[in-house]
């Protein structure tokens, strides 16, 4: 079955894929620069704070792109329950982002290695005002982010010449953290301007119990996103405190690539989410349809991916970094594996487990695996540095999809096959 031409999906997902085309064209465009111009050391530092932030980026976001997009895209047609869930996401996002301020400083005060980073963590926390203000999870909800992605494609555009202009040897690192930073801040002032000029939100008065009500709502989607951070930001962090930034240079360089690539499943999975989440109350066989769908086609094109990372990878590594990063190409290799267990381990946990409210069981899933991943990383970070950081890595996804796709077979999901009546 087709669908129509200017269907609602359609749009999302072209919309997203701009977005996500922005987010990493424009990095890709400015990384050949970054690792030659700071040189492994202080490109593997700009990383090294980058991750450390994300944790805060984390906790403001709080899971809000899976919780909060469910609850709007269930009640897409209702202003008045929309404009609650907006302003309870809102609030609590605004009290996490401003929360983490005071542990970031502690953390400062209390580790050298995090103080002798003071200033460079103090300008990334700019990505976390953003995370507060950015309402990615409204736009997905009710499947209009066109707007939002041309604002968001805009600004990161902006940020390319003003690396190049700005950033101009070694010395430039804070620069070359704050440029992306505050950009960030203005795409999420940008977002919020519009939605209050269009009147698209209505007023309401905020209770302390709507925003707990919040709170225990995207509980389980944050122990689930903060359990994959363990097995992402903080590969970075852990080998930055054990090998050093110039591991981490190397780790970062070939994540980067990696990351760019998985970049082109990011916005199918952000518009197919609320599709699924709405059919699950609607028609569940219809669901199970789509996800199926999904699950063939990013499956193939997921296998090709990794297949072409790994191959390409000392040609990839030269072109965009030089002979300086010959050790990113082995580590490059181990990571080419993540586009097929990420590729469908979102189909399993985000499509079909988070849309049919198993947020428990994902969250009890992720958290063993983040477990497994940090006792492995510091092993593995001691025995081989960089690519050490890549083996722990490849090893935790390999465990989360294998679980999770162990566990809907179990359980009788009709994700691998269509079910036969009785």
């Amino acid at each position: 079955m087709f669908m129509p031409r200017k269907s609602p999906l359609r749009t999302s997902i072209a919309a997203l894929y701009a977005v996500q085309a922005a987010s990493y064209v424009a990095p890709l465009i400015t990384l050949p620069w970054l690792t030659r111009v700071l040189g492994a050391s202080g490109f593997g530092k700009l990383s090294f704070c980058v991750a450390t932030t994300s944790y805060f980026v984390l906790l403001a976001d709080y899971g809000f792109n899976f919780s909060a997009t469910r609850l709007i895209a269930v009640h897409a047609q209702d202003r008045a329950a929309r404009s609650k869930i907006f302003w309870n996401t809102i609030a609590v996002k605004g009290l996490l982002g401003a929360a983490g301020f005071p542990c970031l400083l502690l953390l400062m005060t209390l580790v050298p290695s995090f103080g002798a980073r003071r200033s460079l963590l103090l300008i990334n926390y700019l990505s976390v005002l953003g995370t507060v203000l950015t309402p990615t999870w409204y736009f997905q909800g009710i499947e209009r982010q066109a707007l939002s992605s041309g604002i968001a494609i805009a600004v990161r555009l902006m940020s390319v010449p003003a690396i190049f202009l700005f950033v101009r040897s070694s010395n430039d690192v804070g620069i070359a953290a704050l440029i992306p930073a505050s950009m960030t801040v203005v795409s999420g002032t940008l977002c919020l301007g519009y939605l209050f000029k269009e009147r698209q939100i209505d007023r309401i008065r905020l209770t302390w119990d709507e925003v707990r009500t919040a709170l225990t709502d995207g509980w389980h989607s944050f122990v689930s996103t903060a359990s994959i951070s363990l097995y992402q930001a903080t590969n970075t962090v852990v080998l930055g405190l054990i090998a050093g930034n110039t591991a981490v240079g190397h780790y970062s360089a070939a994540e980067k690539i990696v990351q760019a690539s998985q970049a082109l499943f990011t916005p199918l999975g952000q518009a197919i989410y609320p599709r699924v989440s709405r059919l699950m109350h609607e028609s569940r066989a219809a669901a199970f349809a789509l996800i199926r769908r999904v699950l063939r086609v990013q499956g193939a094109a997921a296998l090709v991916l990794s297949t072409l990372l790994f191959v390409l990878a000392p040609r990839l590594i030269h072109s965009l970094y030089g002979a300086d990063y010959d050790e990113a190409i082995d580590v490059l290799r181990w990571l080419a594996a993540l586009p097929l267990l990420i590729g469908l381990s979102n189909v399993f946990g985000v499509q079909t487990m988070l849309a049919m409210g198993m947020n428990r069981l994902v969250s009890r899933i992720l958290v063993i695996a983040g477990a497994i991943n940090v006792a492995t990383l510091y092993v593995l970070a001691h025995w081989f540095g960089a690519e050490g950081a890549a083996m722990a890595v490849v090893g935790t996804e390999f465990f989360v999809t294998a679980v999770m796709a162990l566990v809907l077979k179990r359980q009788n999901v009709p994700v691998f096959r269509i079910p036969v009546a009785t």
